[in-house]
């Protein structure tokens, strides 16, 4: 009889539009429902924290007998307020000379931040790690390169002590890739680079790669590139400068400034022994920003990265314009103001971005993919795509804006990435705004999302919920009862 009165239940509870998966305990955190299919279906999400998840990766070491790089594998578990790049590098500083390998870093030295931009991953370590010497911080620099290139489709590593280039040399070290050079070949070949850049007699054989910061046309940002410079001068700031007047290979980026109008460098020794480069302007402030095209925080933000990042030991740029002193700049709602008149790359905060890929209506039934520029720790947060999405188009993107009118981003009850799934939990109101769509704008709002999110690192499927529940489809058409995986074929 009891039997037969539960079955009644559950027949009543399905007739009356209730879920079988919304009978999930109460009080257990990410715990799973078994659907009617044997499928594991884990919690909705009621904030954005995500799950901690664990990765295998090889550490590159200094070998004991200091010949070679030795690679060796260990587990590490990203909490969800951490990246796997720092905790690579993290992993990298924290260890000591054992299984028959030497820590690579000077005692005390402890990570900055590692900014992760157009597959540049740029490492900023705390100024102990200056105590090295010349020879032992190449290594240093090569052990973390060789431990991140790849992971998260790092391509470059660039290495930087208390925010600046340091390599004990009068050569940057640039932008570093895989080696696998013996530590001896590659100490001898770097050092001997170092002696014929010296003697500038034959200069021009020396070349490096070089991180260069570029103006992105949209938005207040600087977007990095790798470009290839070969030093026929010392001057290495008068190169650096004729780089940033050329065209960028990125085409969401523009020069930043025109070839027209290029300034005077000059590396300057201060009294108090401070090294600055001396950029000076001919014109004046409104003629630059009328041929350049842009505005001066841009222009000026572009020329202290790229200088302070890549000559060593440079404590930043002073800029005159017109024979005027620069002490500030500002564009929109970005300010910076230049100690004694001195920039560094600190002044502009969080100036570099990066570039995400969003999936918007071609307004044929087809998605299409545009690439937006995002502060860098945007691109890698589902909340902040998922707000790009709702934003619409931007002027000239040539699309067409998929979301309902009546959405916002506060229709996002939660999302958490787990088992490299992105969990969306959606509002009764999101539900309600979907209700009149038509069979392709329902498909465009669904996919638009999945293969947005797809494009994170560690994502590659997402998974629905209406006010904490799975439901069948958002409208009549699309089913979002399971995972979906992104949809290429949709895209025009």
């Amino acid at each position: 009889m009891k039997r037969m009165i539960l079955l009644l239940i559950i027949a009543a509870l399905s007739l009356s539009g209730c879920s079988p998966y919304s009978l999930v305990p109460s009080g257990n955190s990410h715990n799973t429902t078994v659907s009617e299919r044997g499928e594991n279906i884990p919690d909705p999400p009621t904030s954005d924290r995500d799950e901690d998840y664990v990765r295998r990766v090889a550490l590159y070491f200094v070998s004991s007998d200091r010949q070679q790089l030795t690679p060796i594998s260990r587990t590490l578990t990203v909490r969800f307020d951490d990246t796997l790049l720092e905790n690579i590098v993290e992993r990298l500083l924290g260890a000591s000379s054992s299984d028959g390998v030497r820590g690579i870093v000077p005692s005390g030295t402890t990570l900055l931040y590692v900014e992760d931009s157009c597959s540049i991953a740029t490492v900023n370590l705390s100024f102990e790690a200056a105590n090295a010497t010349s020879r032992d911080l190449m290594w240093m620099k090569a052990a973390i390169a060789n431990s991140l290139i790849g992971v998260n489709d790092t391509n470059y590593v660039q290495v930087l002590i208390n925010g600046r280039e340091q390599s004990g040399m009068l050569l940057p070290t640039g932008a570093m890739t895989f080696t696998g050079d013996s530590l001896q070949a590659l100490w001898t070949r770097k050092s001997t680079e170092e002696e014929r850049f010296s003697t500038s007699a034959d200069a021009s054989m020396v070349s490096r790669d070089l991180v260069l910061y570029y103006p992105a046309i949209s938005g207040n940002f600087l977007l990095p590139e790798v470009r290839s410079v070969t030093f026929n001068t010392a001057d290495i700031e008068k190169l650096i400068i004729d780089e940033l007047s050329q065209s960028p290979q990125n085409e969401l980026c523009r020069s930043a400034f025109s070839e027209n109008i290029q300034p005077a460098a000059e590396l300057v020794t201060l009294d108090d022994g401070g090294r600055v480069v001396s950029i000076a302007f001919d014109t004046d402030v409104n003629e630059l920003s009328r041929v350049g095209g842009f505005d001066m925080w841009r222009t000026l933000a572009s020329i202290a990265f790229s200088m302070c990042r890549n000559i060593p030991e440079l404590d930043g740029v002073v800029v005159t314009i017109g024979g005027e002193w620069i002490f500030s700049a500002s564009s929109g709602d970005r300010s910076a103001d230049f100690r004694d008149g001195i920039m560094r790359p600190d002044d502009f905060g969080d100036a570099v971005g990066d570039v995400a890929k969003l999936y918007f209506s071609d307004g044929n039934g087809s998605l299409k993919a545009i690439d937006r520029v995002l502060p860098a720790q945007n691109t890698n947060s589902a909340r902040a795509l998922i707000a790009e999405l709702i934003k619409g188009p931007l002027p000239g993107e040539d699309c067409h804006s998929v979301f309902p009118d009546g959405v916002t981003i506060d229709d996002i009850i939660g999302i958490r990435i787990q088992d490299q799934c992105a969990l969306i939990n959606l509002t009764a109101n999101f539900y309600t705004m979907c209700q009149n769509l038509s069979f392709v704008q329902e498909r465009g709002l669904v996919y638009s999302m999945v293969n947005t999110l797809c494009e994170m690192s560690g994502v590659n499927r997402v998974r629905f919920y209406v006010n904490s529940e799975v439901a069948d489809t958002l409208t009549d058409y699309i089913s979002i009862r399971s995972e979906l995986l992104a949809n290429p074929g949709l895209v025009a």
